[in-house]
């Protein structure tokens, strides 16, 4: 999959932050210092670089320290190549000392899915004894993964592929983890679609799931016995998944406040 480029980007004479973690990038800028009770002009524009949807974009400064007011926008969707800009006002309060520097947190939210298809071939219990006395039968390893750049799926099954019918019951496993530069949102209750042609049972990964040390609660999907056991000869079943999450990414803005 293409990498992709998530920035950060804080510019001034005094500093730059990068973060990277995806193709929306949001840049800050601003002067290096300011003096007490006097405004503050931070400059933002976002922009989408590469070829993914992102939704519900909101970009918010908080836990600004010395600097006050409310500096807060909603993009919404920002397709490829389309940009935003925005300023936001901060007033520098009394410190009490000559100088500091001062942190400004700056936070970038959207909400993205990520989609992968994960195929499974079924053959029945004559197709395996054919190929096997002809010295045709290949197993290969079921487990694979996925990512968007930001979640990681991996995905494997019980058994190695292919599956035979009128065997033992066989289960799908999926696990979820963050691999990006920022936060993901815990997966809603209905915020993963399975679709297997019915091969998968029936809601098994509808549940509502939080993050926990960079990962989710695996996934276990029972496989419908009756469906890998009708299959005559063989039959590949095409299992869609997509996982709908937001994501939040986060990095500092350091300004000096001078009396």
């Amino acid at each position: 999959m293409k990498y992709i480029l998530l920035t950060l980007l804080v510019m001034s004479s005094a500093c730059v932050s990068t973060l990277q973690d995806g193709s929306l990038v949001t840049s800050v800028t601003s002067a290096p210092r300011v003096f007490e009770g006097a405004d503050m002009k931070f400059f933002v524009d976002v922009e989408n670089t590469g070829a993914r949807n992102y939704g519900n974009v909101v970009v918010d400064f908080f836990d600004t320290g010395f600097l006050e007011g409310d500096c807060s926008k909603s993009i919404g969707n920002m397709e490829p190549a389309q940009t935003a800009s925005f300023v936001c006002t901060l007033k520098a309060k009394e410190t009490g000392q000559d100088s500091i520097e001062n942190v400004i947190n700056v936070r970038t939210r959207y909400s993205s899915s990520f989609k992968f298809l994960k195929n499974i071939e079924v053959i029945s219990q004559n197709e395996y004894e054919m190929r096997r006395l002809t010295g045709n039968l290949e197993t290969l390893p079921s487990s694979e993964s996925f990512s968007d750049n930001s979640l990681q799926a991996d995905v494997s099954l019980s058994s190695d592929l292919p599956l035979i019918g009128g065997r033992e019951d066989y289960f799908f496993f999926m696990q979820l983890s963050n691999i990006g530069g920022g936060i993901p949102s815990a997966i809603e209750k209905g915020g993963i679609s399975v679709e297997s042609r019915s091969l998968l049972q029936q809601g098994c990964a509808s549940s509502k799931l939080e993050l926990v040390d960079s990962r989710y609660p695996q996934i276990t999907c029972k496989l419908q016995k009756d469906k890998i056991d009708a299959v005559k000869n063989t039959e590949t079943f095409p299992v869609l998944v997509e996982v709908k999450y937001s994501y939040d990414v986060r990095d500092k803005v350091y300004v000096e406040i001078a009396r």
